[in-house]
């Protein structure tokens, strides 16, 4: 059985859900919107950390937040380099800026009895795809899910209906 529960996060089609445990239910919720940009980063960490806080997880659950924080710095570095191309191009300058829309990105958190999760919506309806090279070899990009996979209980992702892509990851929390 999957370690945690969860439902649909970003919008209410039947997509493929988030691994369910009968009876738990939503406690908590907190979204955070960003423009895509290289800040994005930083503010989703501290965004985490300060929800977390907030729950008291990282008392109930020692060494969550940092989880979480290097989780959710994995993947809005990868929703960065997935919409790149939706925002404006190297060299713009700012009347560029001004004229064109950005890219958004959305983090989530959500709080159950049994679970905490983090989810990332971007606008890019292409799947994350983990890095694959040979033994021995570190390729440039790629290497952040496997320490997704690493820190967390499960991950996945699914695409989501108005367009685009949430990536999710979670792990169990005391009741």
């Amino acid at each position: 059985m999957p370690a945690c529960s969860g439902q649909t996060p970003f919008s209410t089609f039947p997509a493929p859900r988030l691994p369910v445990m009968p009876g738990d239910h939503e406690i908590g919720r907190e979204q955070l919107a960003f423009t895509a940009l290289p800040n994005a980063v930083p503010l989703g960490r501290a965004f985490v950390r300060r929800r977390l806080r907030a729950w008291n997880l990282h008392v109930r659950v020692p060494g969550l937040d940092d989880d979480c924080e290097l989780v959710v710095s994995e993947l809005l570095t990868n929703a960065l380099e997935a919409t790149a191309h939706i925002g404006p191009a190297d060299g713009a300058d700012y009347t560029d800026l001004r004229r064109r829309k950005l890219a958004t990105i959305v983090v989530r958190l959500r709080r159950t009895r049994a679970c905490l999760f983090c989810e990332v919506w971007d606008g890019s309806p292409a799947p994350p795809r983990p890095a694959c090279a040979p033994p021995g070899e570190l390729p440039e990009g790629g290497r952040g899910l496997p320490l997704v996979a690493a820190l967390s209980a499960d991950w996945g992702w699914f695409p989501d209906r108005p367009g685009g892509k949430v990536v999710w990851a979670c792990w169990r929390v005391p009741s």
